[in-house]
């Protein structure tokens, strides 16, 4: 009889996990689609860019690796974050002295990282769920790093992919009184709302990449939210913007609403460790069509 060894129980087990989506958007008169995303991403990972990405974090992308499911590629690896070292001033804490040590350039401590799925095909960036390296750090990282790889005249928004329910939570609120949304034009994503497909359209014919809108109620009253312009603002503000408002909750409660604060975590289950990457592709392809731009 047979008997299976730990570690092909471990390869064996179905492996749940959670990930968060980055938009990454590129705005370009001279290139576009899967070819342009991978161009973008093999750039800054062949450059070496290290980006600060805030309280004495510097992040980069430690490895990254091409996969392809029939014809279609993707690159997945790891992002990492680790300690800035301002300076080469020790102190022995134990002799009171100052300390002189020999470190080798280009090393750093406190590693901290988790697995990434880059799908070129829909300009999408997911992040395995992880204590060490978080959606907010991906898009910090991104906001810099992009901009040492464009083209002159290009443009691009890196936006965190946000939960519906805490948009479903300013639809619900008794009151409405401030409302602010920033949203760009989609990349040919299929919105699938009226509304939205309509401010998404009058932003592109309109040559405007953001769009900020303010929005205020009049005393003792609550914003509309299903005129046209401010529904459209916060459909299309889900993956392609973000949403501040001051509500009044269902009991009455004053609260204040940051959409990004909210990324959407999305559930799902691999076969394996190793099929992870092919889980994540495959979802966020069904999830968005191609698109050209």
């Amino acid at each position: 009889m047979a008997f299976l060894t730990k570690e092909k129980l471990k390869r064996k087990r179905p492996l749940p996990f959670t990930y968060m989506i980055l938009n990454i958007k590129l705005i370009s008169d001279t290139r576009k689609g899967e070819e342009a995303y991978k161009e973008i991403m093999r750039d800054i990972y062949e450059g070496k860019i290290i980006e600060d990405i805030g309280r004495g974090k510097r992040a980069f992308l430690r490895t990254m690796n091409p996969e392809s499911i029939g014809s279609e590629e993707f690159y997945y690896g790891k992002i990492t974050r680790f300690s800035n070292l301002e300076n080469n001033k020790w102190v022995n804490i134990n002799t009171r002295e100052i300390a002189d040590m020999d470190i080798e350039n280009g090393l750093y401590p406190n590693r901290q990282e988790t697995d990434y799925v880059f799908i070129p095909q829909a300009h999408r960036f997911a992040v395995k769920l992880s204590p060490e390296f978080t959606v907010k750090n991906a898009q910090d990282f991104f906001t810099k790093a992009i901009k040492n790889v464009l083209r002159p005249g290009e443009d691009f928004a890196v936006i965190i992919q946000q939960s519906k329910d805490v948009y479903d939570e300013i639809y619900r609120a008794k009151s409405v009184e401030k409302l602010f949304i920033s949203v760009s034009y989609t990349n040919s994503d299929d919105i699938g709302d009226a509304a939205a497909e309509w401010l998404d359209q009058q932003l592109k014919e309109s040559n405007i990449m953001v769009a900020d809108f303010s929005f205020e109620s009049e005393k003792h009253d609550t914003i509309n939210l299903q005129t046209t312009l401010i529904k459209g603002g916060l459909d299309l503000a889900v993956e392609n913007g973000e949403v501040e408002a001051k509500i009044r909750d269902e009991r009455g409660r004053a609260k204040k609403i940051i959409t990004k604060n909210h990324p959407e975590r999305i559930k799902s289950v691999a076969p394996n460790e190793d099929q992870l990457k092919n889980v994540i592709f495959m979802e966020v392809k069904q999830r968005y069509r191609s698109n050209d731009e």
